[in-house]
């Protein structure tokens, strides 16, 4: 094999590998969010977290942020969350748009991740009314 050929397979594994590490928080997220556990998906946020609740919204700390999302299952107990899209963007962000089941409604759920320290960490999180 010539060197160009290994140098294009050695590239290829890189970004296979970099692709799946990308990929093994997302079960854990979907899981803490089908079953309404902040304390389970505050582990994935970056130490300060844009979170937007209905129509409040700012930039907080995780413990901060995790304590809000608790209060936000508290009164919206989860019944499942569902994936619906997901994708990256140029400046090397991740983002997942889902639907969140809860007893009384139906919410859009944004999530934006961004790689901090070598491992992706929810940078954005949005709870909105499905209308």
């Amino acid at each position: 094999m010539k060197l160009s050929q290994w140098t294009a397979l050695l590239m290829l594994i890189l970004l296979f590998n970099t692709s799946i590490q990308a990929q093994q928080g997302l079960p854990e997220v979907v899981d803490a969010l089908s079953q309404g556990n902040a304390q389970s998906l505050s582990p994935w946020f970056h130490p300060t977290v844009n979170l937007t609740v209905m129509h409040k919204e700012g930039s907080y700390s995780k413990a901060q942020a995790e304590q809000i999302v608790q209060n936000f299952f508290m009164d919206h107990p989860s019944r499942g969350f569902q994936v619906l899209h997901q994708g990256s963007s140029g400046d090397q962000a991740r983002y997942v748009i889902g639907e969140l089941k809860s007893s009384d409604e139906v919410f859009r759920v944004y999530l934006l991740y961004k790689t901090l320290g070598g491992e992706e960490r929810i940078q954005t999180l949005r709870f909105e009314r499905n209308e």
